[in-house]
């Protein structure tokens, strides 16, 4: 059987919010889904509430599998799915109202494009409604139609889009196993390789904010780097000035402190060498072909000490990575 739509969820230690993610999906007017629910491992009572609502519900598929992480399961997600497009939910968010899923195909159909989306709206903890600016992360679509990627080049936001499942498959756009950052990435390969979409003016999405954050260790923040490298190389190619410079911000950003909160533990210094090496990769007249600019200073003197007094300091420089490192964050 061909589904419409395939919700992929990938789910890992959500049981406190699961069932309100679940109904908001059962209770979609679009009858013809499937509902794919990737238990990646999870230590809780998820896979309980998966197999209650299976016995209620036959367009729930549960894969139960040892942890691989978010990336791997929704990989695993679109190989199986049957759906015309897919769409992908995280398990402690939810849809804004019944017509959601329906609303997003239609849109997709009719305008015969590889996907369609809207927007985001936040909860906090409590599932109360939590104000936002409209554009947020860069996103903001101030009228309904069809968008050229290379006018829009936003990375985020994903989880508010449906996405043509057969052009996953034929243009192997799938999720980089990444342990954070893994979202970006394949987001930004799906809109450079599909070139368009159609913006619908409704939120289509509900973030819950304000979970805990993992904390920082050497193979999420290795794996954020890589990343952000992946976007900085893409937008460089294609010369998306605004979609380079989210990537930069980015880096000097959460991936400056990530970095800087691991100071002094294993591994610390290779995480180091390889953000002056991701740092490289900024281009500052693509950036400033697309009217922004990055903040002066950007990251703390802290990390301009480090290399300074590096006994490697005098085999660095001579590598441009490090070259454009000193000119864009260190010389004034």
């Amino acid at each position: 059987m061909i589904y419409s739509v395939s919700v992929i969820i990938p789910v890992y230690n959500v049981e406190k919010w699961l069932r309100e993610s679940l109904d908001s999906v059962c209770g979609q007017s679009l009858k013809n889904i499937e509902i794919i629910c990737v238990n990646d491992g999870s230590p809780d009572h998820s896979l309980d509430i998966l197999k209650e609502y299976a016995a209620h519900d036959e367009r729930i598929v549960i894969i139960d599998k040892e942890n691989e992480g978010v990336g791997a399961a929704r990989n695993d997600g679109i190989r199986a799915a049957k759906g015309e497009y897919v769409i992908f939910l995280d398990p402690d968010d939810k849809y804004p109202g019944p017509e959601t899923l329906e609303l997003l195909y239609n849109a997709a159909k009719d305008h015969k494009v590889l996907a369609a989306g809207g927007y985001f709206s936040c909860m906090d903890d409590n599932s109360a409604s939590v104000p936002k600016s409209r554009s947020y992360y860069g996103v903001d679509f101030s009228c309904e139609g069809l968008v050229e990627y290379k006018d829009y080049q936003c990375d985020y936001q994903f989880q508010a889009f449906v996405f043509n499942r057969e052009f996953l498959i034929r243009e192997d756009l799938f999720f980089p196993t990444y342990s954070r950052f893994q979202d970006p990435p394949f987001f930004t390969r799906f809109m450079t390789t599909a070139e368009r979409f159609y913006a619908v003016n409704q939120i289509t999405y509900v973030y819950r904010v304000g979970t805990a954050k993992p904390k920082a260790t050497y193979k999420k923040t290795s794996d954020l780097l890589s990343g952000v490298a992946d976007n900085l190389r893409l937008s460089r190619d294609k010369g998306f000035g605004t979609l380079h410079y989210l990537s930069a911000m980015r880096l000097l950003t959460d991936a400056s402190k990530m970095t800087e909160s691991l100071i002094g533990s294993e591994g610390f210094s290779d995480l180091l060498w390889k953000f002056i090496k991701t740092a490289g990769l900024i281009d500052e007249e693509l950036i400033a072909s697309a009217g922004h600019s990055l903040p002066r200073p950007v990251l703390p003197g802290l990390f301009a000490h480090l290399l300074n007094d590096s006994k490697k300091y005098r085999e660095l420089t001579k590598h441009r990575s490090v070259r454009a490192y000193e000119k864009l964050f260190i010389r004034k």
